[in-house]
């Protein structure tokens, strides 16, 4: 097996070994004690109490599990339990830039880089905490959003642990001043749950809050969670420039929707969800996906969503291979995240118990539009990080995620003793898709109207009159061109009457 790689192996026997030395449960003992990352699941079909004791003992020091086959209907179900039952993890290949411990040395995060992955430091002790500084270029009536997020191991639940990432904007001499919009969700603290966490800031215009050509990213870790280890991080840096919004739907506005139609749903292919954002699976309307998934383990989709679309879908546990045991809390989930992985937040979410047959229908609180990420001033716009969630075209991620409510336990899914758990998931954008927002790159001799203070990205109304691409309206163009014309007919009318005479 290649170095740094982990495996799989499923033993089925019918008998006790018979062509050892060296015992293959001693054999087994010291790949685990030689440090190979691999898990032995084993299967006795039809075997007596000695062969039994033997499997058991191999899947014991393999961290693997053992289970009995009588047939061949059985001995089909333990193998596929078996094969399926590791959980997959991460994996990037982003460039990595780590952040400076000093704020009068910061690391540059060039123009054109977008997503890159960082380490946090591990803290000096478990009430501690530590920041990492970048700098951002921006120019003037430019926004930023920024979203990290944690890269978790493949566990299941953070225990009675906290995890706390805190985002900053901060500009001035000193870096002493913020740039942050009241929208901006600065911090995750969570002790549950296998799904991704994140953590999501955004600016104000900048030029006039913000006057600066630099923006001071600072990110700080704390909470005993991990404490003593680096934290491994994804960072999203979306620059966003001056936007003609004319002609928008309005934010923050709800409507109802109808449910999925699962009914019109044609197939439900087979499939292995993506483990992270950058390797999502695409979710084709009309179609859905049937998945098995281990405790830990997340499941990640991308839809593609336009203006003026509203998401929903539709879950359903459809086998589950764990012994009932009412005491388990395990909640099968669906999170949802922006294109830059802001999170929709608890309400967003879909909780179901792992019961066969267990379904459930979710949408999202509006429909998507850019105005969407402005305070609720003049009539559009929202305070909501829900609906906030929904501003850009582009993917949205579906987060299947199969974890403990309770958080009392960390258990390590990639080497535990599991149950699969087969769920289906069809969803789609509802409504015809509308003309989004045109990003503009504002020059300097931009005219003083649209000065920063009046946040030119947003519109002071939304009606169904347009202006021109002058800024005056229609009527005031139409009334011109008629005085024009009318002085165009009246001085050729004393030509005319200059030549008769």
């Amino acid at each position: 097996m290649p170095e740094g790689q982990s495996g799989t192996i499923v033993l089925v026997s019918d008998g006790i070994a018979t062509c050892t030395p060296p015992p293959v449960c001693e054999v087994a003992a010291e790949l685990a004690d030689q440090g190979v990352d691999l898990v032995i699941n084993t299967v006795g079909f039809n075997v007596d109490e000695s062969a039994r004791a033997e499997l058991e003992c191999i899947a014991q020091a393999g961290n693997g599990t053992y289970a009995d086959a009588s047939d061949a209907d059985s001995l089909v179900a333990e193998l596929k339990r078996a094969a399926t039952r590791t959980a997959v993890g991460y994996e990037s290949d982003l460039e990595q830039i780590d952040g400076n411990s000093s704020q009068t040395s910061l690391t540059p995060i060039p123009d054109d880089v977008e997503l890159f992955k960082a380490d946090l430091p591990a803290l000096d002790n478990k009430d501690g905490e530590v920041t990492q500084y970048w700098s951002i270029p921006v120019e003037d009536y430019e926004r930023v959003q920024v979203t990290t997020s944690y890269v978790a191991p493949v566990t299941f639940g953070l225990g009675n642990d906290y995890l706390s990432i805190r985002n900053e904007l901060l500009f001035g001499d000193e870096q002493d001043q913020t740039c942050h919009r009241s929208i901006s969700n600065d911090q995750i603290l969570d002790n549950y749950g296998a799904r991704p966490l994140v953590a999501s800031v955004e600016s104000d215009v900048i030029g006039d809050k913000c006057d600066t050509d630099e923006l001071v990213l600072a990110i700080t870790r704390s909470q005993p969670f991990n404490w003593e280890e680096e934290l491994p991080v994804e960072i999203v840096v979306k620059r966003l420039n001056h936007a003609d919004t004319s002609g928008l739907p309005l934010g923050d506005q709800q409507r109802e929707i109808p449910d999925l139609d699962v009914a019109a749903v044609q197939t439900w292919a087979p499939t292995t969800g993506g483990s992270w954002f950058t390797n999502a699976t695409e979710l084709t309307p009309g179609e859905g996906v049937e998945a098995e998934i281990v405790p830990g383990e997340n499941h990640v989709y991308r839809l593609p969503m336009a203006t003026g679309q509203q998401l929903h879908g539709f879950v359903e546990v459809v086998e589950n291979t764990a012994p009932d045991d009412p005491g388990v809390t395990d909640k099968l989930g669906v999170a949802v995240y922006s294109p830059t992985r802001q999170d929709a937040g608890v309400d967003m979410w879909t909780d179901i118990a792992p019961r066969e047959g267990t379904s459930e229908y979710f949408a999202a609180p509006v429909a998507l539009t850019y105005l969407n990420m402005f305070p609720a001033e003049g009539g559009f716009g929202t305070t909501s990080k829900a609906t906030s969630t929904f501003t850009f075209e582009g993917d949205y991620y579906l987060v299947v995620h199969y974890d403990d409510l309770s958080g009392s336990t960390i258990r390590d899914a990639s080497n535990q003793q599991s149950f699969p758990l087969r769920y289906r998931l069809a969803a789609d954008a509802f409504g015809d898709a509308e003309p989004g927002p045109v990003f503009e790159k504002v020059s300097a001799t931009t005219s003083e109207s649209s000065s920063p203070s009046t946040q030119p990205d947003e519109p002071a109304q939304n009606t169904a009159t347009e202006e021109s691409s002058t800024g005056i309206s229609p009527l005031i163009v139409g009334a011109i061109v008629a005085l024009i014309l009318a002085f165009a007919a009246f001085a050729s009318w004393l030509v005319l009457k200059g030549r008769k005479k």
